[in-house]
Protein backbone atom coordinates (compact mmCIF):
# COMPACT_ATOMS: atom_id res chain seq x y z
CA UNK A 1 0.00 0.00 0.00
CA UNK A 2 3.01 2.29 0.51
CA UNK A 3 4.48 1.25 -2.36
CA UNK A 4 1.16 2.56 -4.36
CA UNK A 5 1.07 5.50 -1.85
CA UNK A 6 4.74 7.28 -2.80
CA UNK A 7 3.99 6.09 -6.68
CA UNK A 8 0.74 8.21 -7.04
CA UNK A 9 2.53 11.23 -4.53
CA UNK A 10 5.40 11.10 -6.73
CA UNK A 11 3.47 10.60 -10.55
CA UNK A 12 1.29 13.94 -8.85
CA UNK A 13 4.52 16.01 -8.42
CA UNK A 14 5.78 15.37 -11.41
CA UNK A 15 2.66 16.62 -13.18
CA UNK A 16 2.72 19.71 -11.03
CA UNK A 17 5.82 20.57 -12.11
CA UNK A 18 5.31 20.12 -15.97
CA UNK A 19 2.43 21.66 -15.77
CA UNK A 20 4.61 24.95 -13.63
CA UNK A 21 6.92 24.90 -16.25
CA UNK A 22 4.51 25.01 -19.36
CA UNK A 23 2.81 27.95 -17.65
CA UNK A 24 5.95 29.87 -17.12
CA UNK A 25 6.68 29.61 -20.60
CA UNK A 26 3.37 30.00 -21.51
CA UNK A 27 3.34 33.31 -19.95
CA UNK A 28 6.20 34.84 -19.21
CA UNK A 29 8.54 33.31 -22.79
CA UNK A 30 5.52 32.87 -25.31
CA UNK A 31 3.73 35.54 -24.82
CA UNK A 32 6.65 38.21 -24.79
CA UNK A 33 6.27 41.21 -27.49
CA UNK A 34 8.81 41.15 -30.15
CA UNK A 35 10.14 44.56 -31.00
CA UNK A 36 9.88 45.83 -34.57
CA UNK A 37 12.59 47.27 -35.95
CA UNK A 38 11.91 49.46 -38.86
CA UNK A 39 14.66 49.13 -41.76
CA UNK A 40 14.80 52.54 -43.56
CA UNK A 41 17.44 52.47 -46.64
CA UNK A 42 20.39 54.09 -46.86
CA UNK A 43 18.99 55.52 -50.35
CA UNK A 44 16.12 54.90 -52.24
CA UNK A 45 16.31 52.90 -55.29
CA UNK A 46 15.35 54.56 -58.80
CA UNK A 47 13.49 53.59 -61.84
CA UNK A 48 16.39 52.85 -63.71
CA UNK A 49 17.57 50.25 -60.46
CA UNK A 50 14.33 48.44 -60.55
CA UNK A 51 14.23 47.83 -64.43
CA UNK A 52 17.49 46.28 -64.10
CA UNK A 53 17.99 42.60 -64.41
CA UNK A 54 20.87 39.81 -64.07
CA UNK A 55 21.50 37.58 -67.30
CA UNK A 56 24.31 34.70 -67.11
CA UNK A 57 26.04 34.19 -70.17
CA UNK A 58 28.31 30.89 -70.45
CA UNK A 59 31.70 32.09 -72.76
CA UNK A 60 34.65 29.27 -73.56
CA UNK A 61 37.34 29.07 -71.15
CA UNK A 62 40.58 26.95 -72.01
CA UNK A 63 37.96 23.68 -72.45
CA UNK A 64 35.63 24.85 -69.92
CA UNK A 65 32.63 27.13 -70.35
CA UNK A 66 32.57 30.17 -67.31
CA UNK A 67 30.01 32.01 -66.77
CA UNK A 68 29.46 36.18 -67.08
CA UNK A 69 26.91 38.01 -65.59
CA UNK A 70 25.55 41.34 -67.86
CA UNK A 71 23.06 44.25 -66.00
CA UNK A 72 20.72 44.34 -68.66
CA UNK A 73 17.60 46.80 -68.53
CA UNK A 74 14.38 44.32 -68.58
CA UNK A 75 12.63 46.41 -71.31
CA UNK A 76 15.02 45.41 -73.55
CA UNK A 77 14.12 41.90 -73.30
CA UNK A 78 10.31 42.36 -73.07
CA UNK A 79 9.95 42.58 -76.96
CA UNK A 80 12.62 39.82 -78.52
CA UNK A 81 14.40 38.15 -75.50
CA UNK A 82 15.88 35.79 -77.52
CA UNK A 83 17.43 38.24 -80.34
CA UNK A 84 19.32 40.50 -77.89
CA UNK A 85 20.52 37.16 -75.91
CA UNK A 86 22.25 36.17 -79.20
CA UNK A 87 23.18 39.73 -79.51
CA UNK A 88 25.14 39.42 -76.59
CA UNK A 89 26.67 36.23 -76.77
CA UNK A 90 27.83 37.31 -80.51
CA UNK A 91 29.14 40.55 -79.17
CA UNK A 92 31.18 38.10 -77.06
CA UNK A 93 32.72 38.82 -73.65
CA UNK A 94 33.74 41.32 -71.76
CA UNK A 95 36.25 39.22 -70.32
CA UNK A 96 39.49 38.92 -72.19
CA UNK A 97 40.17 35.20 -70.74
CA UNK A 98 36.89 34.35 -72.45
CA UNK A 99 36.46 33.48 -75.89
Amino acid sequence: MLDKKRVIIISIIIILFVIGILFIYNFFIKNREIPIIEIIPEEEISEEQIRKTNIILFFKANKELETENRLIDVKELLNNPYEKILEMLINGPKNDNLE
